[in-house]
């Protein structure tokens, strides 16, 4: 079975590229064959990142029709297991892509032979961007702790879960309307919740509310903290749980925290993944716990996540861990 997991971010500059090529070389490296697609349109660069020349078909190829299957794209790199597929290549129009286009790309992410397809998505809440995080419910979101960066990735999920809802409804039904009346509402500072909105959904019909009840109910939306100075950006973590929870209704399963590597830029001008580039770096031993958490975490189900917070907390333990070092 092909596990697709996408990695977003509310904004750009907080490390998205540099993870998605770090965790695709980690999970490879632990005998797991994994293909990194970069669904960057309009700014695609993960190829800086595995030391693949920019100068393959990708993406943009794709696009303008040149190249009909997604496998037809995929490349070496340097690691074992490792494949790419490269992103637009400066075509022109790439980040504009017919939505004919972006359901056959989705469509074939899942005939790719892999056992994992990790997607580095362009930065923001673009509805291509959304589509392609909402190919899997086991996406995964990185922020800093910066404030703006998590209130981003909050309106990122409030996006994800709204673009969900009114696409699990037909075009033209009440159903979309009733959603679309909601979007022109705001959410904080009143009374309103997606909450709110499913029971709107309910004076449609039981079965309508059910329904996205269902789907909301089976996301498992990860969460990765990278750029971290100190445990105390992870308290700032717990902030986006927390309204994520009262205006969303869902929970977020914290998967890792990275600390702040000042080389890191060393790392794309080697045109290696960080893991690569120093494997024993504290950056790159949190990305190789966010590794096999991802390889444990098989099942597409929601996990179980706490209430407390003890995730939160045993992500505090684990830094602890890391930065007395072996």
């Amino acid at each position: 079975m092909t596990r697709i997991i996408p990695i977003a971010s509310g904004k750009g500059g907080v490390g998205k590229t540099l993870i998605s090529a770090s965790l695709g070389h980690l999970i490879a490296s632990r005998g797991h064959t994994v293909v990194l697609v970069d669904l960057d349109l309009g700014g695609a660069n993960l190829h800086s990142c595995v030391g693949v020349p920019n100068n393959n078909p990708g993406i943009g190829n794709y696009i303008n029709g040149s190249v009909s299957n997604l496998e037809d794209l995929i490349v070496d790199t340097r690691y074992s297991r490792l494949y790419f597929i490269p992103g637009d290549q400066m075509i022109p129009g790439a980040a504009n892509l017919p939505y004919y286009r972006k359901v056959g790309i989705i469509r074939d992410l899942g005939r790719l032979v892999a056992d994992y397809v990790i997607l580095d998505l362009g930065a923001g809440a673009s509805y291509n961007t959304v589509d392609f995080f909402l190919s899997s419910p086991r996406g995964i979101v990185v922020t800093s702790a910066e404030p703006t960066a998590i209130l981003n990735a909050y309106g990122f999920v409030k996006a994800a879960c709204y673009r969900l809802i009114l696409r699990a409804f037909p075009r033209k039904s009440p159903e979309r309307q009733r959603v679309h009346e909601y979007l022109s509402s705001r959410i904080e500072g009143s009374q309103l919740s997606f909450n709110g909105l499913l029971r709107e959904l309910g004076s449609i019909s039981t079965e309508s509310e059910n329904h996205a009840r269902e789907l909301m109910e089976g996301l498992g939306y990860r969460v990765i903290i990278n750029m971290g100075r100190s445990g105390d950006d992870i308290d700032l973590g717990a902030r986006l749980r927390q309204v994520t929870r009262k205006n969303v209704g869902i929970s977020l399963e914290y998967i890792g925290y990275v600390p702040r590597y000042e080389d890191s830029y060393k790392s794309i001008l080697s045109k290696k993944p960080l893991s690569a580039f120093d494997p024993e770096c504290p950056a790159s031993v949190s990305l190789g716990h966010i590794a096999g958490r991802i390889i444990k975490g098989n099942d597409l189900a929601q996990p179980g996540l706490y209430d407390a917070d003890e995730d939160l907390d045993g992500l505090k333990d684990e830094l602890e861990q890391i930065a007395a070092g072996p």
